[in-house]
């Protein structure tokens, strides 16, 4: 039946075994095949092409016809079943049958099912859930810093105030003061100037915005009371030694003018516009190379000199404060040394001057700087309506023994009061408060405070600078809220400071830093919360000798918000029985 079924006419199907190298290898024995077909008898046709049939499945009897045929030996030997759909097994191997569809399992299913969801939801977290990565965003299990920027400053101190411009965002402004003593200073009365300068730094990312460069060392800047540009702004008016006074934009650091008259180291007194130009102008002290000193007016838009008011009989004269109705205290060293406390009107003033002969009359009044004013000598203090604050030095550090009291006091009646908080520091000197008043939440009230107390009391005479003594003090700044009789005291830094004196001249000096506030607290980053503003100064322990200073931002908001929530209806009971039981010892007396 073979033989009958291929010696028929029309097409014969290829064996499926083969590959495309025996399909053309066969072809080409086919071709000739059917030559001989059409020549020779059926009979002989099959004697040349011999076949085998089991159970339908060919094998060819000669498998050396192509070199692919002869690598096929062993148990793999492939058949090619007679069917419908051919299908491809390997024999000795018949369940890897790589042609047939399998059926998925129901655990596969599941798992692929499983997949999908998982990855949608991955997609959808980072997508929805962590809207931000983590370079901008801090993890949250890291606890955010108090402190918003540190700046340090090499061989340099910062002394003075603390000017805050207000902007969007606040600037500030220090003085820098430059390093005066280092390993190759091998006489005690040498100073330097180097370094002397102004700087600006960004209130929010602390970046420099200018730096003006001095020529004597700046004491004192106000940047809130006079315009001498006109330009709608106030200027700052910087003095220093040796005779500095200038103004300054306190906006771009541009020197609007420097005085060519040498003036004590203090802020002049704000005089009426005395020459007609528009400007108020100034009054201080010349500084000369005799012993006559004098009072001099100086213009506020140019600093050039308008007059002199001169006393003969006067070899210092020092501008103390002024007092009603336009008149000047002034102190008065006469030749002798004695000192002699006068006044002078601007009247008087006028009169003794170059400016006596401007038939005018000056309607207003001298004025002092609003710096000069929040340095005026005051122990006492209300941070509310019912509490008081009593800061008081006692001796003078470090030569002398000397010590530092701070009691808070709360107004139970007219005449009895509550100490609620006293602080006692030896061999101390301590800073004006400077006062916090955020919101009418709790703890939103209170002061912070600087401390300086000193370690030793025999300070020890350093190597590498002769005739230089070191001392070693810590700078500690406190921060103090309130609520009723509640008070929580925070200990915001603590600095070792390293102090080099020569005799009463030392740095970092720190009577500067008592008589200028080194705090200062404002809104800076505009987000009802204000910034502690500090700074300090200290030279190394090692040589070469090095000064550095350091300027910090603290962000109160964060020191509030730790703080424990009391029970504010508690004190108020607590302080009205506390006011009944007075009232009831009163009566029964």
């Amino acid at each position: 039946m073979s033989a009958e079924h291929h010696s028929g006419k029309g097409y014969t199907p290829l064996p499926q075994c083969m590959s495309n190298t025996d399909t053309e290898d066969e072809d080409e024995h086919v071709t000739q095949r059917s030559d001989l077909t059409n020549k020779e008898t059926n009979d002989e046709r099959e004697t040349t092409e011999p076949t085998t049939v089991e159970h339908g499945t060919y094998y060819p009897l000669d498998e050396t016809r192509n070199l692919a045929n002869r690598t096929r030996n062993g148990q793999n030997i492939i058949k090619c079943y007679r069917d419908d759909i051919p299908k491809m097994i390997i024999e000795g191997n018949t369940q890897n049958d790589l042609w047939k569809r399998r059926d998925m399992s129901p655990l596969r299913r599941f798992c692929l099912v499983i997949s999908i969801l998982l990855c949608i939801a991955t997609i959808l977290v980072f997508l929805y859930v962590l809207p931000c990565d983590t370079m901008i965003c801090p993890p949250v299990d890291e606890p955010q810093s108090s402190v918003s920027w540190e700046k340090t400053l090499w061989n340099v101190e910062v002394h003075g105030p603390i000017t805050i411009i207000p902007g969007s965002p606040y600037d500030l402004i220090f003085l820098l003061r430059g390093q005066e003593y280092n390993d190759s200073n091998t006489d005690s009365n040498s100073k330097t100037s180097r370094g002397s300068s102004i700087v600006s730094i960004h209130g929010t990312s602390g970046l420099y915005l200018w730096l003006v460069c001095l020529e004597r060392v700046p004491t004192n800047i106000d940047c809130i009371s006079i315009d001498t540009d006109q330009s709608g702004k106030s200027d700052c008016i910087v003095v220093g030694e040796r005779g500095l006074l200038k103004s300054i934009d306190p906006t771009t650091g541009i020197i609007h003018w420097s005085s060519e008259v040498h003036t004590f180291p203090k802020l002049p007194v704000i005089l009426p516009d005395l020459n007609s130009d528009g400007i108020e102008d100034l009054l201080s002290v010349e500084v000369t190379q005799g012993n006559v000193s004098s009072l001099v007016l100086l213009s506020g838009n140019t600093g050039q000199l308008l007059g002199k008011y001169i006393k003969h009989n006067c070899s210092l004269v020092n501008i103390y404060n002024l007092v009603s109705e336009g008149t000047i205290l002034y102190l008065c060293h006469d030749m002798n040394g004695k000192r002699i406390t006068k006044y002078v009107s601007l009247k008087a003033l006028l009169n003794g001057s170059s400016l006596s002969q401007r038939k005018r009359e000056i309607t207003a009044s001298p004025r002092i700087f609003k710096t000069m004013m929040l340095d005026e000598q005051n122990n006492y203090w209300k941070p509310t309506r019912y509490h008081r604050l009593m800061v008081e030095n006692e001796g003078i550090c470090p030569w002398e023994s000397c010590k530092a009291t701070l009691n808070l006091t709360l107004q139970k009646q007219p005449n009895q009061t509550l100490r609620i908080w006293e602080y006692i520091s030896p061999n101390s000197f301590v800073s004006k408060p400077v006062f916090l008043i955020t919101s009418e939440e709790p703890y939103s009230t209170g002061f912070v405070i600087k401390f300086w107390q000193w370690l030793d009391t025999n300070p020890s005479v350093t190597d590498t600078i002769p005739k230089i003594i070191e001392r070693k003090l810590i700078e500690r700044v406190l921060i103090v809220f309130v609520n009723y009789t509640d008070v929580q005291v925070i200990n915001a830094s603590q600095t070792d400071v390293t102090q080099l004196c020569n005799g009463t001249n030392c740095q970092p000096n720190l009577d500067l830093r008592v008589k200028f506030n080194s705090i200062a607290a404002a809104n800076i980053n505009q987000e009802g919360y204000p910034e502690l503003v500090s700074y300090w100064s200290s030279y190394n322990n090692e040589s070469p000798r090095m000064l550095t200073s350091k300027i910090k931002i603290v962000k109160l908001d964060l020191i509030i918000s730790n703080l424990p929530r009391p029970n504010v209806q508690f004190f108020k009971i607590l302080l009205n029985y506390a006011n009944s039981m007075h009232s009831t010892n009163v009566d029964k007396r």
